[in-house]
């Protein structure tokens, strides 16, 4: 089974919400003249703004990306990356990504992330690993892909726990090893990470880098269903249908099934169809487990398909 790494590049929600700084981007405010000065007394004095660091400009930049301003957010971050604020350069290359307040070029999107990422910005790190990994940007190359998901991972970045405890399952960019993958699913499953919970359920279930244990993969099951990962809510039925690890009990599966197929996962659908053709678990209805096994056919469910053509 192939793990679960659903995670998009950049996730812009996750961006903090930074109260905004004063606009005051020039260093000095209009100076009144002389003849001015005269009138008031012949006292000239500067009339300086205070001057506003690269931090606050960056921090600025956040709270014009947050509401939506991606033009002047874009402005405020250049001004700051180019003077080394590692979130702008980090944020530089989200807009560069996205398309946001730029044309988009992933090629650019990498130069920045780099930049943030020497200067050891965990995400950087993280996103420029799975910028060589998936090669976005940046011709692809695992070795160097396992090298940054490392360091940011070494930093205890859940995502980059989760993408190198993969690449050690999958043996990409490093030899296979199911027991190292673990190690790296669990840093990352115990910081909360609903993915790296998933797959970490997977390897209790089949033994994979870890001692088989029914009881150990439902409670991860649950953990990541709980988060509304449908992969593990179709597993979670399965496990309530079957009684492993949890006593049987098909009116639960039934509810985790739903979830799961709700969110379009064929097997779940395939799965409520067959619950409600013969009331397992839930009232009988024909019409329901027909509904069901359509929107599983659709996805090519081959058994869907067949209760299709023998059944309605």
């Amino acid at each position: 089974m192939s793990h679960r790494l659903s995670y998009s590049l950049i996730a812009l929600a996750a961006l903090p919400s930074i109260a905004m700084v004063p606009p005051a981007y020039a260093g000095t405010a209009e100076e009144p003249s002389d003849h001015a000065n005269m009138q008031a007394g012949g006292d000239a004095h500067s009339a300086s703004s205070p001057a506003v660091s690269p931090e606050e400009i960056s921090n600025q930049g956040k709270s014009l990306l947050n509401d939506g301003k991606y033009g002047e957010a874009v402005q405020c971050f250049r001004l700051a990356a180019e003077q080394g604020v590692i979130d702008a350069q980090y944020n530089m290359g989200v807009c560069y990504y996205h398309g946001l307040g730029v044309e988009q070029n992933t090629t650019e999107a990498v130069k920045w992330y780099r930049l943030a990422a020497q200067q050891g910005d965990a995400e950087a790190q993280c996103f420029l690993g799975e910028c060589y990994e998936k090669g976005i940007g940046v011709a692809k190359n695992a070795t160097e892909a396992v090298m940054w998901y490392r360091k940011a991972a070494q930093q205890e970045d859940a995502m980059a726990q989760c993408f190198l405890g993969a690449c050690y399952y999958g043996g990409v960019g490093v030899p296979k090893n199911a027991s190292e993958a673990v190690k790296w699913y669990r840093l990352a499953a115990e910081q909360g990470l609903a993915d790296a919970q998933y797959n970490l359920a997977v390897c209790y279930e089949k033994g994979d880098g870890v001692e088989m244990n029914a009881t150990e993969a439902m409670k991860w099951y649950r953990l990541a269903a709980e988060q509304g990962v449908a992969e593990a809510e179709y597993f979670l039925g399965v496990c309530y249908y079957n009684g492993t690890g949890v006593p049987k009990n098909v009116t639960e599966a039934v509810e985790w099934y739903r979830l799961a197929a709700y969110q379009g996962h064929a097997g779940a659908q395939f799965n409520l169809g067959v619950c409600y053709e013969h009331g397992i678990g839930i009232e009988k209805n024909v019409t329901r487990a027909a509904m069901w096994y359509r929107y599983a056919a659709a996805q090519g469910h081959k058994d869907a398909e067949k209760a299709l053509r023998e059944n309605f």
